[in-house]
């Protein structure tokens, strides 16, 4: 399921093909990092993001999975007449598997409060990096220069906004 919600605060309008192209290697690199130190095995090549009629769309699905698979959350659904529809398959774990998706339920929380924690500085370090490249000329160079460093910057930012993002929906 896709869904423009999540990413709304971002671009609540049309993104022209650079702001997306922008866009989609950010969410696709934070999603990546999320999960993975989360140990949830994220899909290397999963397309997180995708646009259509220039608006971004989230994959709500990917997520939903990750998190029903390791940590035995149950995924939202939709309701189309009157009938629930998951976003995602899920199954009720067993004892064994259910104390290992509380540890997991754990991690979720524990790495939440660590990103609690680490809000101020990587914004610190978004706002340095903002104000720093709006002083440039943006000759050929600088752009190609943002342009590597948007990627390595943002994803960080990124990350925090969409473990938030994702937690709260549910």
């Amino acid at each position: 399921m896709w869904s423009r919600l999540s990413l709304q605060p971002l671009a609540a309008g049309p993104l022209t093909p650079f702001s997306y192209s922008v866009l989609e290697e950010v969410a696709g690199r934070a999603w990546y990092q999320y999960f993975d130190e989360l140990g949830f095995e994220p899909m290397p090549r999963a397309r997180v993001v995708r646009q259509v009629e220039g608006y971004p769309y989230l994959n709500l699905t990917l997520s939903a999975q990750r998190d029903a698979a390791f940590a035995a959350v149950e995924p939202m659904a939709f309701l189309l007449d009157s009938q629930r529809f998951p976003i995602a398959d899920y199954e009720k774990p067993g004892f064994l598997a259910a104390m290992k998706a509380g540890r997991n339920r754990k991690k979720i929380a524990s790495t939440l409060a660590r990103y609690q924690e680490e809000i101020a500085a990587v914004t610190r370090k978004a706002e340095a990096w903002s104000s720093k490249t709006s002083e440039l000329r943006w000759t050929q160079a600088d752009i190609l220069q943002v342009m590597e460093e948007i990627e390595r910057i943002s994803a960080a930012t990124f990350k925090l906004f969409l473990a938030a993002r994702h937690n709260l929906e549910w």
